[in-house]
């Protein structure tokens, strides 16, 4: 008699707080209305809480070695011309907005939100999407591109140019030693091992921690993000290009003034894009298979 309906069982004092749990259970969201307000994401992240200790170390990963380059600059903003410490801190916006929105999402599963929570959420969903992508798919290039060319460049470099086999002008290399971190680091490393480790930490260090994230976050690698990535590579390369006509080359393998330099750019895109489409094929596998469990269960 006491629990027939709600109006009734809620004037009963002993029972009152019966009321509440319908209460709590209404503003609740399932899982289909998560989806409906978040297409582009997928609620499967079962172990978030702990995820969120690793990608705290990436934070602070990601921070000591900037610093560790801004102090060998003496500035915090001149590495930033560089595509290494720009992906640096790409990655760690990233880690820090996965953050956010992992704490909103969980706020958002625990109680119905308002609109303006909803909006804030999607928001910082789209924008943590963009953030990984871009970050992902460049990394690629930084770490393909410093071994596989920069780094034998920097070793070789001296002898190079005593055979006169080296196409930038002493002057050239001299003023590039005196602006690239990774020169200065490379020279270090053939004394101290610590340089080496530094070196990989800021060309692959990075790149190994967000394919180990792409398995357990939520982003989909869609057309808006392809959109975002470009767009960053389309604003770097004018940086780039800005900077090394106005004041010195940024790289001594890209001086924009002759074909090789435009090949060179056009393999670089071809990698970002090859990493871009192999993360769009791996994520969509993992999310159909995840999908799939979730609809089971």
């Amino acid at each position: 008699f006491f629990f027939s309906s709600r109006r009734r069982h809620t004037r009963f004092l002993p029972v009152s707080w019966v009321g509440d749990v319908y209460k709590r259970q209404s503003k609740m969201l399932s899982l289909k209305e998560i989806r409906g307000h978040f297409p582009h994401i997928h609620i499967a992240n079962e172990q978030s809480l702990k995820f969120s200790v690793f990608r705290v170390i990436a934070c602070i990963i990601s921070v000591c070695l900037y610093l560790k380059v801004a102090h060998q600059f003496n500035s915090i903003f001149m590495p930033s011309i560089f595509l290494t410490m720009n992906c640096i801190i790409i990655s760690l916006l990233y880690f820090l907005f996965a953050e956010v929105e992992s704490s909103l999402i969980r706020n958002i599963i625990s109680k119905k939100p308002s609109k303006s929570q909803l909006k804030l959420a999607q928001q910082i969903s789209r924008i943590t999407s963009s953030l990984f992508v871009t970050a992902f798919s460049v990394q690629a290039t930084v770490t393909l591109l410093f071994w596989f060319v920069l780094f034998p460049i920097m070793t070789l470099s001296p002898k190079m140019q005593q055979e006169g086999q080296f196409e930038a002008s002493i002057q050239q290399e001299e003023r590039f030693e005196a602006l690239n971190p990774a020169n200065t680091l490379a020279d270090q490393g053939r004394n101290h091992e610590f340089s080496y480790l530094l070196n990989f930490g800021l060309h692959g260090g990075i790149w190994i921690f967000l394919w180990f994230d792409l398995f357990y976050n939520r982003v989909i690698f869609d057309k808006n993000t392809q959109k975002h990535m470009f767009l960053y590579i389309a604003f770097y390369l004018l940086i780039n290009f800005i900077f090394t006509q106005l004041v010195k080359p940024v790289y001594p393998i890209l001086l924009w003034n002759s074909p090789k330099d435009m090949i060179l750019i056009a393999i670089s895109v071809a990698i970002t894009y090859g990493q871009f489409c192999l993360g769009r094929k791996i994520k969509h596998r993992r999310i159909k298979n995840l999908t799939s469990k979730t609809n089971e269960d």
